[in-house]
């Protein structure tokens, strides 16, 4: 790097996914921006990506590992570089790519100037997870991609942003379920309530992720997902399948399983509703379950009645 170089300070946000097109009957595209909001990645303390820099056609940074990590305001992420790292030069282009891998021998070409060309060799042999049941596996296999931009210099510091492209899909499997809206005035919204079918995906060749009650996703190569199938159980040994085809790169489309939708209510909070307590990822979540709702599992969790 050059003694005129300056310090980088990366920032990156998630491009997030859209609507598939096509007429599959099981797609269902978000009907409002609120709605859309939910099909991207939050990036999380822990993430880590891989950066590039190249200048005047030579790689000076390969696969730098920028890790995650929680600001000092507790809530916005900053990226840390394991060495420090400066640029803001002339012919430089900045390439990234999530989430990290250690062995990246073979995977880039550096003479391209776009990302999807940069990237092509790691793109072409990425492959998801069968399993992404847990967070960590359905993380690893969303493949991400971006080539930065600059906006000058601020405090000492080349700022370098990217965007980043999804490279695989989303299919993303609605069981039927119930969901409570609280309407109480209560100083602050209460979460939701949701009942869904469980689904058991024990049998099933692509293990997908529960990002909420009753709402699963698993990531899937576009190229070819045809041959991928995710079967289930639910409602007492009901069967369904589910083969994701037709969706592009950074595109989902939604399965759902009896085309039965969410039912939906307004809900007040009433005398005899059950406060309850769970852990996800380490940490403790209350919520509300109406009494209409209560069952076994929910009485074992409950630390509150109202």
């Amino acid at each position: 790097v050059a003694d005129n170089s300056t310090p980088l300070a990366i920032s990156i946000t998630d491009g997030g996914y859209g609507a598939s097109a096509g007429g599959d009957p099981g797609q269902q595209p978000p009907q409002s921006r609120a709605e859309e909001n939910k099909y991207t990645t939050a990036f999380t303390a822990g993430d880590a990506c891989g950066l590039y820099m190249v200048h005047g056609g030579t790689v000076v940074y390969e696969n730098i590992k920028l890790t995650a990590a929680t600001g000092t305001d507790g809530n916005t992420i900053i990226w840390q570089p394991e060495t420090p790292i400066a640029g803001g030069l002339a012919d430089e282009q900045y390439f990234l790519y999530y989430p990290y891998q250690s062995d990246m021998d073979g995977k880039i070409n550096a003479s391209a100037t776009g990302a999807d060309d940069f990237f092509a060799p790691l793109i072409s042999g990425w492959q998801p997870k069968a399993d992404q049941s847990t967070y960590a596996a359905y993380t690893a296999s969303d493949l991400m991609i971006s080539k930065g931009t600059t906006a000058g210099e601020t405090d000492g510091m080349v700022s370098v942003s990217f965007s980043m492209a999804h490279q695989m899909a989303w299919a993303v499997v609605e069981m039927p379920k119930k969901i409570y809206h609280f309407i109480n005035d209560t100083g602050g919204p209460i979460p939701d309530y949701i009942e869904a079918e469980e689904a058991d995906f024990t049998e099933s060749g692509i293990k997908p992720f529960e990002v909420s009650p009753g709402t699963f996703r698993s990531i899937v190569n576009p190229g070819n997902s045809v041959n991928m199938n995710i079967f289930g159980l639910y409602d007492g040994g009901k069967e369904f399948s589910v083969t994701p085809s037709g969706i592009a790169a950074g595109k989902y489309k939604v399965y759902d399983i009896d085309r039965r939708g969410a039912i939906e209510y307004k809900y007040r909070l009433q005398a005899g509703d059950f406060y309850c307590s769970k852990e996800i990822d380490g940490k403790t979540i209350g919520y509300v379950v109406p009494q209409q709702a209560v069952n076994d599992l929910h009485k074992n969790r409950c630390i509150g009645i109202v």
